[in-house]
């Protein structure tokens, strides 16, 4: 798997702007919340092969949840891990099923 980066015209901004259309057009309203414990062992995690920032990185893909509840929102992102103390998340994209 090759390594992606976010394109520079996107912004955190993009994701805010959906994440709010979604809310606002859909049947949905609410706060993202955690979800259930169980969940977070079905997120898709990916290590990234050679990575070539950090010392390990991964590409992570998960559900949201909204007012505890699972929503139609995928999120992804790349994780890069410099050591125990120094770790970034950079969103990638945000889908609606």
């Amino acid at each position: 798997m090759s390594r992606k980066y976010l394109p520079k015209e996107r912004d955190i901004n993009d994701f805010v702007r959906s994440l709010n259309e979604f809310l606002e057009f859909g049947d949905h309203e609410g706060i993202v919340s955690m979800p259930a414990d169980e969940e977070f062992n079905k997120m898709d995690i990916i290590e990234i092969s050679n990575p070539t920032r950090a010392v390990r990185e991964f590409s992570v893909i998960f559900d949201l949840w909204i007012d505890g509840l699972k929503s139609d929102l995928t999120l992804e992102c790349d994780v890069e891990f410099y050591s125990d103390t120094n770790t970034k998340v950079y969103l990638y994209d945000l889908h609606v099923l």
